[in-house]
């Protein structure tokens, strides 16, 4: 997730998909929508008021 301020984005938070078969011991799979839904919540409870989620739908399939 990123802000912008004054034209220029920066990340507020981020978290890396790993493919079920790059998983290891102990890590929990998630979909790459999973992942976005847990960072808006996160956000959300830092006090940030979201309005507009935007995606890229050409980076990769989920």
């Amino acid at each position: 997730m990123t802000t912008a301020i004054d034209g220029i984005t920066y990340p507020l938070i981020f978290q890396i998909f790993k493919p079920k078969n790059r998983l290891k011991p102990g890590d929990k799979y998630k979909t790459k929508p999973q992942i976005a839904i847990d960072m808006i919540q996160e956000l959300k409870e830092w006090g940030f008021k979201i309005k507009l989620v935007l995606a890229d739908s050409l980076y990769g399939e989920s």
